[in-house]
């Protein structure tokens, strides 16, 4: 039998101390090494992408455009999201968090964490750290708005971790999938607490800033990302996200060969495209992308496709 729950009004008011100052709630879930899955090609060097832009924060918490979430979503990966091996490996995983489901007669969700997987600046990246996170969630209101019916989250045994709730919500993990719940370092957390996290500190996924402006934004592949040793690549060493307010004018940076990727053109792209045999379209929810015809991984119905699944070839005979 699961430990009894801690509801949230207690744990919230013990780990907002932790939150401030100290460590975090729960236990440690161990540090274990997470083994490889062998060498894999190497990553293409750069993928130019065309957003509207203009790009505000990157902190997850306060993301509101989706140029805003897609870049948020290359630094920082949410608690369950489903990663496929770029450079046409096999397999699909899923991370940070694996799972496991529910218990008859409660609506709580269990899961398991990878083990032995840490965040970008190498401090674990383990249930403590998930219930940290969750705390400036649910303080900042970000949880009431995305997943009203969290209350809290605990670490009932070793390695897992339990998300409590109010009523049964059978696509949690779909939900927390979210870009907004993208986990950030302990010691990001500790010193910023609930304002915003600047310049993509404390990350956790893929990507880590290395330019960023207004209307441009580099990410390099960062060498500490836990996916590296799952053989989840990134297929590129670098993103370039250039803003475009328009939809003409990211069909021009396309067609151009400016970029690689184009984002949110509009349904009268489809006719503008039809007879360029090297771009190509596809969707992402309700947005019409078009694509350089050498690029692979993109993924049709994600809003926020994390970007370390996509890779290059090369179209020359």
């Amino acid at each position: 039998m699961a430990p009894a729950p801690i509801r949230s009004s207690a744990l919230l008011t013990a780990c907002v101390l932790a939150l401030g100052l100290l460590g975090g709630c729960g236990r440690d879930s161990g540090e274990s090494t997470v083994a490889g899955t062998g060498e894999m090609p190497p990553p293409s060097p750069l993928a130019r992408i065309a957003v509207a832009g203009p790009f505000g924060t990157l902190d997850p918490l306060y993301v509101n455009s989706h140029s805003d979430r897609l870049l948020s979503r290359q630094i920082y990966d949410p608690p369950v999201s489903r990663l496929d091996p770029p450079l046409g490996a096999a397999g699909r995983r899923r991370g940070p968090l694996r799972p496991v489901g529910t218990e008859p007669g409660s609506p709580d969700w269990y899961f398991d964490l990878r083990p032995g997987i840490r965040f970008q600046d190498g401090t674990p990246l383990n249930a403590d750290a998930v219930v940290l996170n969750s705390l400036r969630w649910l303080a900042s209101g970000m949880a009431k708005e995305v997943l009203p019916e969290l209350d809290a989250v605990d670490t009932p045994v070793p390695g897992g971790v339990r998300f409590q709730l109010s009523s049964p919500v059978p696509d949690l993990p779909a939900r927390i999938s979210d870009p907004r719940f993208g986990l950030v370092a302990p010691a990001a957390l500790k010193q910023y607490k609930l304002t915003e996290i600047p310049d993509g500190e404390g990350g956790s996924g893929a990507f880590e800033p290395a330019v960023i402006t207004e209307d441009r934004v580099l990410l390099n592949a960062a060498p500490n990302w836990w996916g590296v040793d799952a053989g989840l690549g990134p297929g590129v060493q670098q993103l370039e996200f250039r803003a475009a307010p328009s939809p003409v004018a990211r069909l021009g940076l396309l067609h151009d060969g400016a970029v690689d990727v184009a984002d949110d053109l509009g349904r009268r792209a489809t006719s503008l495209l039809a007879d360029q045999p090297l771009l190509v379209l596809g969707t992402q929810g309700e947005r019409v992308l078009g694509a350089s015809a050498a690029v692979r991984g993109l993924r049709t119905g994600t809003t926020e496709q994390p970007l370390s699944e996509i890779w290059l070839t090369d179209l020359r005979p």
